[in-house]
């Protein structure tokens, strides 16, 4: 290109690096100011909507990464713990594969079996959390829901201790309770636990 043609073309660097004028500033300032105030006056979470046998939880998406397929789950020799139901591989990662069903002491129902789990039946779900990374089976996925902290419910008393102890509370959604897990005190188990 010649030189008087490529002074008359406007780089890409130059358009990017423009300053901004002070209306579209104002703008942004005022919109960024907006949202600021609504994420403080807020009070919704989300939750990843799960079911291990009957029981249905919610988990905080701060700390969900990822649902997949089932995969094979390879054991561990000398495994002592029941918690531990052994490896998985996950995108070429070496996974520790746990059964939370045991460490909440959910039993499974005879006769429960639900007309939807042969179809959304074999899930997996990876939480993590500073790098430390747990994959545990369900039955079903749900999906995010979305909710108010003000509609949270203490815990029930007749729900089993174990598993109590593992609930900040308990939601009501589409006539199911849905139990709020304290995702602090599940990771602080599983890491005991190894």
């Amino acid at each position: 290109m010649p030189d008087n043609e490529r002074d008359n073309f406007y780089p890409a660097d130059k358009l990017l690096k423009r300053e901004p004028d002070i209306q579209y500033i104002n703008e942004w300032t005022s919109i960024l100011q907006d949202e600021k105030l609504i994420k403080r006056d807020s009070k919704e979470h989300s939750l990843l909507l799960f079911r291990i046998h009957h029981e249905w939880f919610g988990l905080s998406t701060s700390v969900f990464n990822q649902v997949c397929e089932k995969k094979t789950i390879h054991t561990i020799p000398y495994r002592k713990n029941p918690t531990i139901k052994g490896l998985v591989n996950i995108g070429g990662q070496i996974r520790i594969c746990v059964a939370l069903d045991e460490l909440l002491n959910i039993s499974q129902q005879e006769g429960s079996e639900n007309s939807l789990s042969s179809v959304i039946y074999n899930r997996m779900i990876v939480i993590e959390k500073e790098d430390i990374f747990w994959v545990f089976p369900v039955d079903e996925v749900f999906g995010i829901f979305q909710f108010d902290m003000a509609g949270m419910e203490n815990v029930p008393v007749n729900i089993s201790k174990s598993s109590s102890n593992y609930l900040k509370g308990v939601l009501s959604w589409k006539d199911k309770s849905i139990g709020f897990l304290d995702e602090e005190l599940l990771f602080y188990s599983l890491k005991k636990s190894i």
